[in-house]
């Protein structure tokens, strides 16, 4: 027997906080970037094997925790969900017994070169926002900040940030040792922002895999950029997407992104007008707080100027876990549900983007047919709606129907 997994022998992912991972979901360091930052000398490190090695004998490493919390559950995994479309039996085939894993089996690399963001999104902490770094440098650390676990205020981190040499040096290595690599993604901070991305894509362009590479940005598309050379450097690849962050509907949005839904509608009409190979997804990170706007979320991103939509849904930190609504909010949440399934089968259409609307219905379903209320996570959740107003200087009640004392006045069971 043997957990099969596409991430723990095919990738690499440059965290921030000085952490290399195998897959976006990894919960522990395999590397050090401050160690090593070529994929040449990180690839076949202890860390990577050792991983390899405990999947192939069927046994979770605590790399795998967010898997393994998912299946313990009898839901399908990102594990499970990505296999299904990249894993391919060759890959074993590159796979020595102590764990070591032949270059030609690396197939996807991300990149985080900076945290540096203009945005501090509520499900996200310092070390993917330098704006979450200013919050949390400019409050006091309360006591009931480290007794809820209040991540974004008391996580610890290192910020760092790539040098130009280093980013062109990885891209180097890469075409120089790494024949078969199809899938690159950038996420940040805001990828936009950094002079390690474009340098890294300059040089990247030049990769003798280029005509059968994907390259995925994840963006907030409320930032300048220079339009005309990254619609140029794209048309490089076989194929490019996009995915600009929403997380929500027109109401929220900048209560919970504090971004601009007119400069995001603008900024997407605008690209599209230069580059039209480019796909632009509008992707949605499901927390708690869009559970509490599910219907709006889900149609005013559906109708977003883009050439699909994207779905996740948050697991840590638990308190905003959409589960936590459970006990209280259930009739509300499927009548939401209803009016997504409602609208679907009203398009009555095989078009992409609608399939993809019936994946976030069917696993939001899902979601809240297997799991339950974690009481504590509820009460943290109040309690991190109630500070993130206080430090945000925002309301809640002001971007959504219910207000605050809904939440603290709904019991359980009702």
């Amino acid at each position: 027997m043997s957990k099969d997994c596409h991430w723990a022998i095919a990738a690499i992912n440059y965290k921030n906080n000085d952490r290399i991972t195998a897959c976006p979901r990894g919960q522990t360091l395999l590397a050090q970037k401050s160690k090593d930052v070529l994929p040449s000398k990180i690839f076949n490190n202890e860390g990577f094997k050792n991983l390899r090695n405990l999947l192939s004998n069927d046994v979770w490493n605590t790399h795998c925790k967010s898997c393994e919390d998912r299946e313990n559950k009898n839901i399908i995994s990102y594990r499970q969900r990505q296999n299904e479309v990249f894993w391919h039996d060759k890959l074993n085939e590159g796979i020595q017994p102590d764990g070591t894993s032949s270059f030609a089996n690396l197939e996807y690399l991300e990149f985080r070169f900076s945290n540096t963001c203009n945005f501090s999104c509520l499900h996200c902490m310092p070390e993917y926002s330098s704006a979450w770094t200013d919050i949390v440098r400019n409050i006091t650390v309360e006591d009931d900040d480290k007794k809820n676990n209040i991540t974004p205020l008391i996580s610890e981190v290192k910020n760092q940030n790539w040098t130009i040499e280093e980013a062109e040096a990885v891209a180097d290595d890469l075409i120089a040792n790494f024949p078969n690599v199809k899938r690159l993604d950038f996420a940040g901070g805001e990828p936009l922002y950094q002079k390690q991305f474009w340098a890294f894509l300059r040089k990247i362009i030049k990769h003798p895999n280029i005509n059968n590479m994907n390259v995925t940005i994840i963006s907030n598309f409320n930032t300048p950029v220079d339009y005309e050379e990254l619609a140029i450097l794209l048309t490089h690849f076989k194929e490019s997407t996009i995915r600009i962050s929403v997380d929500g509907s027109k109401s929220i949005y900048n209560y919970f992104r504090t971004g601009n839904w007119d400069v995001l509608k603008e900024n997407m009409k605008v690209f599209k007008g230069i580059n039209r190979k480019t796909i632009l997804e509008t992707t949605c990170t499901v927390s708690a707080y869009q559970i509490l706007d599910l219907k709006d979320s889900f149609l005013d991103m559906f109708f977003l100027p883009s050439d699909r939509i994207h779905h996740t849904i948050v697991q840590y930190p638990t308190y905003l876990d959409p589960s936590i609504l459970k006990s209280r909010f259930l009739p509300q949440i499927k009548e939401d549900l209803a009016k997504i399934k409602e609208f679907l089968e009203k398009m009555n259409s095989k078009a992409l983007k609608v399939h993809l609307g019936w994946q976030f219905y069917d696993e939001i379903t899902e979601l809240f047919e297997k799991t339950n209320t974690v009481e504590e996570d509820y009460q943290r959740f109040l309690y991190y709606v109630d500070r993130m107003d206080s430090i945000k200087n925002q309301n809640f009640d002001d971007n959504y129907k219910m207000t605050k004392a809904d939440l603290k006045n709904a019991q359980p069971g009702q």
